[in-house]
């Protein structure tokens, strides 16, 4: 599945970075040099060695989370806040579990009565079962949500989760042009209507906005976006792993393939750091080191 559908609001823990000084580089600049990309080659050789220490500690700090879940009464708002935490931190780690828990969060909170929370649920579960190929049961599940009741936070919580949902949708029909289209079109919609619910000027609105731009071929304007987000946010946040990948197409439709090498080894780096399983950056990369004739690196 391709990353630049995916831009997510999702919140990722903080990591102790080892540096990297090729990261900032000439990221506003029109093209890479192979030298650039070479180093950010380097760069992702290092981190690919460390992925398991980056796996641990996330596992330590779901592990935590848990644990302090077990503290407070079963059905109460702290744990139903904590269960959506929780929840939201298998996102894009383990699909199965991260369903285990947007479920059992839907069925406490309908049993307390909280309306919000038991919407908000459901949202997130939608997009995790189209994820899991169960592409009936998520477009019920919102298909189930009254979106005249919707509060404003939850109206931008329903575009974003159609959103995702719907490109998820449109990449198992990968070679079937109308199906396809028809839900990819379906998503970029969603997407405008996002755009005006976020905060201007916020990360998250950028990314959505450079991504939509990306869609409508104004690849100028995408980069210019994407490439200021760059600089606002953090190399170890998954927004600068997606706004990497998008960049790296952007590239592709260029020619530029020192730039598509580049930004895809810094989005793969930035994935690494966050013990992210949707790998679709490194197994890009790979594939293209393998048409590029790289065989030992494309395997690694």
């Amino acid at each position: 599945m391709d990353r630049i559908i995916f831009a997510t609001t999702m919140r990722k823990p903080t990591i102790l970075l080892i540096p990297l000084l090729s990261l900032c580089l000439h990221i506003g600049a029109a093209s890479v040099t192979r030298g650039q990309a070479e180093q950010a080659l380097r760069d992702l050789d290092r981190e690919i060695r460390l992925f398991e220490s980056y796996k641990s500690r996330r596992v330590a700090r779901i592990d935590s989370m848990k644990t302090d879940r077990s503290t407070m009464a079963v059905g109460s708002h702290p744990w139903l806040e904590q269960t959506m935490a929780i929840a939201k931190s298998y996102n894009a780690f383990n699909n199965d579990s991260a369903l285990h828990y947007y479920t059992q969060g839907i069925e406490w909170a309908a049993k307390a009565g909280t309306d919000s929370l038991e919407t908000e649920f459901r949202l997130r579960r939608a997009t995790y079962l189209s994820i899991s190929g169960y592409i009936h049961d998520a477009l019920n599940e919102i298909d189930d949500i009254d979106t005249t009741r919707l509060s404003e936070g939850l109206r931008s919580t329903y575009y974003s989760a159609t959103r995702q949902m719907y490109s998820y949708i449109s990449f198992y029909y990968d070679g079937h042009e109308r199906h396809f289209d028809k839900w990819h079109n379906l998503a970029v919609e969603a997407q405008k209507r996002l755009l005006p619910t976020l905060p201007q000027g916020s990360d998250t609105y950028l990314l959505n906005l450079g991504e939509n731009y990306y869609y409508c071929r104004e690849y100028a304007r995408s980069a210019e976006v994407l490439t200021n987000l760059l600089t606002r946010i953090e190399p170890h946040n998954q927004d600068y792993a997606i706004a990497c990948h998008i960049l790296s197409a952007i590239a592709g439709a260029r020619g530029d393939i020192n730039g598509r090498i580049y930004y895809l080894a810094l989005s793969a780096i930035s994935d690494i750091r966050t013990a992210t399983l949707e790998v679709t950056s490194i197994q890009e990369l790979g594939g293209l080191l393998y048409e590029l004739g790289e065989l030992d690196r494309a395997h690694n």
